[in-house]
């Protein structure tokens, strides 16, 4: 009986260990999705910063 209820006893371990390996994986997919969405925005950003600074140095260079 003891064997029994140690066997229930580490099954259940393992199913809340694999719900928590399952819960961590989705964890990593939702911060790789973050950096993702961090990176596109950074670009987006730089992008526009180098359209500015091409923008004011045509105006600098017609302005002399």
């Amino acid at each position: 009986m003891s064997l029994y209820i140690g066997a229930i006893s580490l099954k259940y371990k393992a199913i809340s260990l694999k719900d928590k390996a399952i819960s961590l994986k989705y964890k990593a997919i939702s911060l790789k999705d973050k950096a993702i969405n961090l990176q596109v925005a950074l670009r987006i950003k730089i992008e526009a910063l180098r359209t500015y600074l091409k923008e004011e140095m045509t105006a600098n260079i017609a302005n002399d």
